[in-house]
């Protein structure tokens, strides 16, 4: 017999569009016999069907078939004059076999069932990608600004977050209006339709479907060109397991306990083998086995200059130096040498982005450093504690932590091995 898949996904509040698309279906001969990895069709002789689509209250999100509680359901169904096809989440899809088939439910209860599974179904991301959106909305008005903004793969999360929160506001915002709108039509007598009369696929829907598929691209995008090798590994591994357990899942059709245990496993997997391959990359890329150190030599004596950390994105660069002053040369086995300081150097074309990172450097009170002409600078200040400085140039911003109050003879040699 032939067959055919379609791949439709259909809300909980589009109940009567999804029993007409399956009348209109089986009006060309092809029959709606369940779910596997899209909606499965059979072609017989083209006949006229009656479908009605309901929500189960008692169906759950994780159930991938009718489950022993829906087909309970089911058999009270029948009795009715309906036969259940299939089930998935709490959507049931029953076919008319009496002409005097009775109402499964009544116009309020098929609301109250709806307007439930709806709510429940989304409400759980809503909160968690608001969460994570309020998380990296945080970031930008807190010192990490001064590292991620550098970063083109945290720009490319802290967008696809963004996005993703906002498909999920979007279907908040029109559950709440059809929630409003449905409500009037019960107390004024009418019959909601469930879905669109006119459109397939309502704009609210089309909405969210373009942002789920830019979401997908972005995270594509970052795996492909972004990301670093280890990112890219639990970037990879991620996909892959989200893939196998989108096609696992409902071509195996456990039932509802082993679907949620499966999901577990698959977590545990993704993130065990995720983890695995970033500390494999980390003891590859380990600053130890790289020869970052260099001799610096210069009219203000000699030092060493280590870069241990570098970022580089479309807002510009930000690079970590380990520097040791001319007066702790040649290095010494004490971890506390005054003579060793950290130097952050911050470069970027956008002006905005530097006068940002100074002032999260400089928001306490502070001061003018001694020989601060030295730094032939727009601005340098230093903390009441004298072991933080900052200086900015035109299109670059110095960060200093360590030694206090340099002397001239040691800004000079830090400009020189820094080319500032």
């Amino acid at each position: 017999m032939k067959k055919k898949i379609v791949f439709r996904n259909y809300g909980y509040r589009e109940c009567d569009s999804f029993a007409r698309f399956l009348e209109k279906m089986a009006a060309k001969g092809w029959f709606f016999r369940g779910w596997r990895f899209g909606m499965i069709f059979e072609k017989e002789a083209p006949r006229k069907e009656i479908y009605d689509v309901e929500v189960f209250p008692e169906g759950d999100e994780n159930d991938v078939k009718p489950e022993p509680n829906t087909k309970e359901y089911a058999q009270y169904c029948r009795e009715a004059g309906w036969e259940l096809i299939d089930s998935t989440r709490k959507l049931c899809v029953f076919r008319k076999i009496r002409e005097d088939a009775l109402p499964i439910v009544t116009e309020r209860e098929r609301y109250e069932n709806i307007r439930e599974a709806e709510w429940k179904a989304f409400r759980g991301r809503l909160a968690f990608t608001c969460l994570m959106a309020v998380s990296e909305w945080y970031v930008l008005f807190n010192i990490d600004f001064a590292r991620n903004i550098f970063s083109d793969i945290w720009i490319a999360v802290f967008i696809l977050w963004n996005l993703y929160f906002l498909k999920n506001a979007a279907r908040c915002v029109s559950y709440l209006l059809w929630k409003t709108r449905t409500e009037k039509m019960l107390g004024q007598g009418k019959t909601p339709f469930y879905g669109s009369r006119v459109k397939e696929i309502s704009p609210w829907k089309t909405i969210q479907k373009i942002i789920s598929c830019v979401v997908f691209l972005g995270i594509i995008a970052i795996v492909l060109f972004l990301a670093d090798s280890g990112t890219m590994q639990m970037y990879l591994v991620f996909i892959v397991g989200m893939i196998l357990m989108m096609v696992l899942l409902p071509a195996l059709r456990p039932s509802r306990e082993w679907n949620m245990l499966l999901q577990v496993i698959f977590a545990f997997l993704i993130i065990f083998i995720g983890f695995s391959a970033l500390m494999v990359n980390m003891a590859e890329d380990s600053p130890a086995a790289k020869e970052n150190t260099q001799v610096i030599e210069n009219t203000y004596g000699t030092g060493e200059l280590e870069l241990t950390d570098e970022l580089e994105g479309i807002f510009g660069s930000a690079r970590r130096y380990s520097v040791l002053l001319p007066d702790g040369y040649p290095r010494t086995d004490d971890p506390y040498d005054e003579n060793e300081i950290i130097c952050q150097v911050y470069q970027s074309s956008y002006q905005w982005i530097l006068d940002r990172i100074y002032s999260l450097y400089t928001k306490e009170e502070g001061e003018i450093p001694p020989d601060a002409e030295a730094w032939e600078a727009i601005e340098t200040e230093q903390n009441r504690n004298k072991n933080y400085t900052t200086v900015k140039y035109g299109d670059r911003l110095l960060y200093i932590i360590g030694k206090k109050n340099l002397d001239k003879e040691e800004i000079l040699f830090i400009r020189q091995a820094l080319g500032l």
